[in-house]
């Protein structure tokens, strides 16, 4: 008559069929939190804000008038002993520009200025793309971490009944052996999991310019991401209409154009206006006016407009160069993006399912006794290696769709506070 399996067998298979639950977040924050604090506190995000506020003051600059009136005065002595009198006399100019030389020097500052801002606008979704990979890297960490720690607290439970085992003389010490070999090698695993979630946790904190030594928690867990991935010609065109890099350059061109007009502004003389008033011999009063223009016979201004026209040379081409790049990333990023999807699909499909009947099974057959404790184990490791294959198939699907979302210009960027 076949004896019942001891009680500690029951308490081992009921640990084999749970997941440990994760410890508890001192600081949750959710994935837009993060964005928040990271758009608000970032160093480098401030360096540009500056460079807006330099533009912004530079366009003030320039609708300021460049020309200010001019004063002089003018006397003289007769030094002969017929009229030791004195002449002197007053006057007061203006220049005034021909050429429209300050409304075109506005346009190219404000055209600065829009770039600038177009400038800070790409920092802010450089920084929100850091984010959100490093929020991905916290919670597949912690995916991780948890399907370690259930195999670790596995591998003791079995040591523990192979040794009642071989107190019972059911058993030989090689099972005990190879048990407690195993609930080394998954404290190693448990503890560089732990590792890689603290570090995962200080580059999200990196990334959010907050301190490393106390980095936040990040809030959610890994979902399969959506199987539905937009055409391609629709997410091209999206990408050329919203990318900052094409605003960044378009910008940039018309600050060019602007300067290159300015330049040829400036080639046009100023008019001078002056009015003067003085006394002769203590006599006779003087009132005038004068007319004066210089003469642009070697100067015209030709190396700034040649500096200004080369440069938007240089930039219509760089701009078809980036359009270029977009949608050779665009399509890149779809191919990429799909096949994440359809590899996540079929391991959640062929993998994660059967994985939970094969348990049950397991369970059945350890209970029967037509298995050994050493066989539960090597199959619990399969267990444990499809699983963490999953989780690496599923955080490539989320990159796949970062990526995507980056490069269509989709990517999720909070608003600057009004």
């Amino acid at each position: 008559m076949r004896r019942k399996k001891p009680i500690h067998h029951r308490l081992f298979l009921c640990m084999l069929l749970l997941w440990p639950s994760g410890p508890a977040s001192a600081e949750p924050v959710t994935l837009n939190e993060a964005l928040s604090i990271a758009l608000e506190r970032s160093p480098v995000l401030a360096v540009e804000q500056a460079a807006v506020g330099e533009a912004e003051a530079r366009l003030k600059s320039a609708g300021t008038w460049q020309q200010n009136p001019e004063a002089g005065i003018e006397a003289a002595a007769r030094l002969g002993p017929e009229d030791p009198t004195a002449d002197w006399s007053v006057s007061l100019g203006q220049a005034f520009p021909l050429g429209g030389q300050r409304g075109r020097r506005v346009a190219a500052a404000r055209a600065e200025v829009v770039q600038a801002q177009a400038a800070l606008q790409a920092v802010r979704i450089d920084i929100s793309a850091r984010v959100h990979q490093a929020f991905l890297d916290v919670l597949l960490a912690r995916e991780t971490l948890l399907v370690e720690q259930a195999h670790s607290e596995l591998s003791t439970a079995l040591a523990a009944a192979a040794q009642r085992r071989l107190d019972m003389g059911a058993t030989g010490r090689l099972e005990v052996d190879v048990a407690r070999i195993e609930v080394g090698r998954s404290a190693g695993r448990v503890a560089a999991a732990r590792g890689a979630v603290r570090a995962a946790s200080t580059r999200l904190a990196e990334a959010m310019s907050v301190d490393p030594a106390a980095p936040p928690e990040a809030s959610g867990v890994l979902e399969p991401p959506s199987g539905e991935v937009p055409a391609l010609s629709v997410l091209t065109e999206s990408a050329q209409g919203i990318r900052v890099e094409l605003k960044v350059i378009d910008q940039a061109l018309a600050a060019a154009q602007a300067r290159r007009a300015a330049a040829e502004a400036e080639a046009v003389p100023d008019l001078t206006v002056s009015l003067s008033f003085g006394r002769e011999a203590n006599t006779e009063t003087l009132v005038g006016g004068g007319l004066s223009m210089p003469i642009p016979l070697f100067n015209t201004n030709q190396g700034p407009i040649a500096e200004a026209s080369a440069a938007a040379a240089r930039l219509e081409a760089e701009k078809g160069a980036i359009k270029y790049r977009i949608q050779q990333e665009v399509a890149a990023a779809v191919a990429e993006l799909q096949t994440a999807i359809e590899v996540e699909q079929a391991l959640r499909g062929q993998v994660l399912q059967p994985l939970d009947n094969s348990l049950g099974l397991l369970q059945r057959a350890f209970e029967s006794g037509k298995i050994a404790g050493s066989e539960v184990l090597v199959l619990r490791s399969e267990f444990r290696e499809s699983r963490l294959e999953w989780l690496t198939a599923l955080a490539a699907a989320h990159r796949a769709r970062l990526r995507l979302d980056q490069v269509a210009g989709r990517l999720l960027v909070p608003q600057e506070p009004r």
